[in-house]
């Protein structure tokens, strides 16, 4: 099955599947992106697929709904598009005592699933929000790829999202530091803290 273009339908016996690209531009944010896209279609599909434009899934990846109908949550196995980015979430990661991970950036949602939630959400982590509200997730023996971009700027634009993240979700401190020291992304910690101190005063 060739990759399908945003909003394209995939048919597969009963499953009806929306698929999403998310492409924005600041002030707009990647989950008001994905909300206004999806959140008014939830009653005409039962399933929706995003794929970030930097990752490359296999053709499998749009049948899986149809393999697991009962799922909320189906997820590949995301691995980093570069060498140095995978020889560093292997040493980084393999500490970890949970091996799911959930990644945004390749995922598919059952419709069902956001409906009892209120629809896609626009939590700061919105995968990581409704990764905590599911109960049914499915991570599949199967590879995506992250064709992340290198660089500085990058780095610490996700280290402060992730930072901003975890205060908005009041994650204890201890877990947020222990985040911070073994995978070296300090910028992680100090917005946390700094959004935590925000939201007291």
């Amino acid at each position: 099955m060739p990759l399908l273009r945003t909003n394209d339908t995939v048919r597969v016996s009963n499953v009806r599947s929306l698929q999403i690209t998310p492409d924005y531009r600041p002030p707009e944010t990647y989950q008001g992106d994905v909300a206004k896209r999806v959140n008014p279609h939830l009653d005409e599909y039962t399933h929706v697929i995003i794929v970030d434009k930097d990752m490359e899934v296999p053709d499998d990846f749009f049948h899986l709904p149809e393999r697991y109908p009962d799922a909320e949550i189906i997820t590949p196995k995301v691995i980093p598009g570069t060498p140095i980015y995978r020889a560093w979430e292997t040493l980084t990661y393999g500490i970890r005592l949970s091996r799911m991970r959930l990644r945004g950036s390749a995922v598919i949602y059952s419709t069902g699933f956001l409906r009892s939630v209120g629809g896609y959400p626009l939590a700061e982590s919105p995968d990581t929000w409704l990764f905590k509200r599911a109960k049914k997730i499915v991570q599949v023996p199967m590879k995506a790829y992250h064709k992340e971009n290198l660089s500085v700027r990058h780095s610490i634009q996700t280290q402060i999202r992730s930072g901003k993240a975890r205060a908005e979700m009041n994650e204890p401190v201890s877990r947020v530091v222990a985040h911070s020291l073994f995978r070296l992304r300090p910028v992680v910690l100090i917005t946390y803290l700094l959004y935590r101190r925000r939201a007291r005063k």
